[in-house]
């Protein structure tokens, strides 16, 4: 069911109305188009949605599995038909699409024996292929000129000429090949945990070094952007993020040279930029490349939600609460974030927890009506993935519920929560990736030594309070996302509170 909602949700993007085919197979009143609508509507979200609601029965019906089979096979064949021709989509991503497509019809010409049309429509191709820098494509379609040109037309100019271009681009490929692999086998291990792993510095340091004499030689964006990537990856590990924001500007500057755009290779960088400039405090220029980013996204991609995740860290840092629920709003009512993997979805109700609590502080504060209407058992339940990250979230879920309990006065439950978040911090958190975490922890803990009275807490947490503020926020090497609001400012609300 995956696969399926995967497919719709392309086809959706493209308006299913649009595909150029004699008939849509999506537009009968049928069971693919009740399958299709049922989906898109959301009325299908399971197989036993689906089985149900076309049979009466359950997901093991056989006509059912058949029908699954034979409504895949139709949203494939599709893919290939949509018109990507559109005002909306750039140069590059035009030509992408139809070289491809342009690739496939030689193939099939080439198997038809229909061997001058397959040559004409390649050496058309070719040209597109070049001047948007599609490597693999002019890899495979000048070897093919090569070969007609040398057993068909006997033509030795033209076997030199596409045998040349054939080895350069070859060789072209190769350095990209090679930058691909060493920025897979860097992040492989950066999937499932947010928590930065330090370890990986020495290992990204020698990639980023083999890669720096192809950058005099190979000026291919797929390369510049595996490349940077790397390189970047380096600083980002080590958290050096001035170097971040240096190597990122070069590569931004480099892939905004190209006579196209380039919105998806060029947005990583303008991302980390952005990203890096909130780590540092630095918020007037982080806010100088929002824009930037923005425009470099299509709303509802997976990188508009990535954006926006620190977009929304950087609100709550610079205390625009109501501008960050109204993000959250905006986000999690988006008809895309159904599609969106379940540690996205647990993030934006962190978030939300997140603008639940300092709204309700800062309306305390301005003498406004509080609500208590966040559920916070709902909210736990909601979010079983990072609850088990225990260097990660897992630190941002536990505060929020000590901050929304201490508004309620629950100070019971608070006291249960410290007590195992005792025993958590003693054996998870470490001096390193989270020491902020584990000393704001240890200042969470001070609440129920000092009784929840001000004068006591403060003198429990003193010794945690200062080595806090050893470790600023831009120095320290833990994730962007596990402190939502600066530990240091949720402090003095706490603090507040008590009073």
């Amino acid at each position: 069911m995956k696969q399926i909602l995967e497919l719709i949700n392309v086809i959706d993007s493209y308006k299913a109305q649009n595909i150029q085919v004699l008939q849509n197979p999506f537009a009968t009143n049928n069971k693919y188009s009740t399958f299709y609508k049922g989906i898109k509507e959301g009325s299908i979200q399971s197989d036993a949605d689906a089985a149900n609601l076309l049979y009466n029965s359950g997901p093991e019906n056989h006509k059912y599995k058949k029908l699954k089979y034979r409504f895949r096979q139709r949203l494939l064949n599709s893919i290939l038909f949509i018109d990507v021709n559109k005002p909306n989509y750039t140069d590059i991503q035009k030509a992408y699409y139809n070289c491809y497509k342009d690739w496939a019809t030689v193939r099939v010409l080439l198997g038809k024996g229909a061997v001058r049309s397959a040559i004409a429509v390649a050496e058309k191709t070719l040209r597109h292929t070049l001047k948007f820098e599609f490597t693999e494509l002019s890899c495979n379609i000048s070897r093919v000129l090569r070969l007609y040109f040398a057993t068909t037309e006997g033509s030795k100019k033209k076997f030199d000429k596409y045998n040349g271009l054939h080895k350069e681009q070859l060789q072209i490929l190769q350095a990209e090949s090679f930058a691909e692999e060493l920025y897979g086998d860097l992040l492989i291990d950066f999937v499932a945990s947010r928590a930065t792993k330090s370890e990986y510095v020495d290992k990204a340091s020698v990639y980023a070094e083999k890669l720096r004499p192809h950058l005099e030689r190979v000026y291919s964006y797929t390369f510049l952007f595996f490349a940077y990537s790397v390189i970047v990856a380096r600083s980002e590990i080590a958290n050096d993020y001035d170097n971040v924001i240096r190597e990122s500007q070069k590569a931004y500057e480099l892939l905004s040279q190209k006579a196209f755009h380039l919105k998806v290779q060029i947005f990583p960088f303008a991302f980390k930029i952005f990203s890096s400039y909130t780590k540092l405090g630095k918020y007037d220029l982080a806010h100088s490349y929002i824009e930037p980013c923005l425009m470099a996204l299509d709303e509802g991609s997976v990188n508009w939600f990535k954006f926006n995740q620190v977009h929304f860290i950087y609100l709550m840092h610079t205390e625009q609460y109501k501008a960050a629920e109204v993000l959250v709003r905006k986000v999690c009512a988006h008809d895309r974030m159904k599609y969106q993997n379940k540690e996205t979805q647990e993030v934006w109700r962190i978030n939300g927890a997140y603008t639940y609590a300092m709204n309700h502080w800062n309306a305390s504060n301005n003498g406004e009506t509080k609500t208590n209407n966040f559920k916070l058992g709902k909210f736990l339940n909601e979010v079983p993935v990072f609850s088990k990250d225990k260097r990660g979230l897992n630190i941002s879920i536990i505060i929020v519920q000590i901050l929304i309990l201490l508004q309620r006065k629950k100070y019971n439950k608070i006291i249960d929560l410290i007590s195992s978040l005792e025993r958590y911090s003693t054996r998870y958190l470490r001096k390193n990736e989270t020491y902020r975490s584990n000393c704001f922890i240890k200042m969470l803990i001070s609440l129920s030594k000092g009784s929840f009275a001000h004068p006591a807490v403060l003198r429990h947490s003193e010794k945690y309070v200062a080595k806090l503020s050893e470790m600023p926020l831009h120095r320290s090497s833990q994730s962007l996302g596990v402190e939502i609001v600066p530990y240091d400012r949720l402090w003095g609300f706490i603090l507040d509170e008590l009073k």
